[in-house]
């Protein structure tokens, strides 16, 4: 939160563009999975946790991959944003390491 809301405004550069996407790609996953498990509970269901991470890593690779080198993804998930814009960068994909 510190690189997005105050480095990143005041010291944009790219070392801030990749720290987000480390930072970013560490903690999703973890977020998806417990949405998917909270929306589970709601049905009265219970997930096996492994499956869970294993999906909610795989889905965050292929939506970050897919968001970072296809342009019309790229351009819907900034409209999805409030216009925000994303940036197009295929050496963004380092990350993922």
């Amino acid at each position: 939160m510190l690189n997005d809301h105050l480095l990143k405004p005041a010291l944009a550069s790219a070392f801030t563009g990749k720290l987000s996407d480390f930072a970013g790609l560490f903690f999703f996953p973890f977020l998806l999975a417990a949405l998917i498990a909270g929306a589970a509970q709601l049905f009265k269901r219970r997930l096996p946790a492994v499956p869970v991470l294993v999906a909610s890593f795989a889905l965050t690779l292929a939506a970050f991959t897919l968001f970072k080198t296809y342009p019309a993804a790229n351009a819907w998930l900034a409209r999805a944003l409030g216009g925000r814009s994303i940036t197009l960068d295929p050496t963004d994909l380092v990350a993922l390491l």
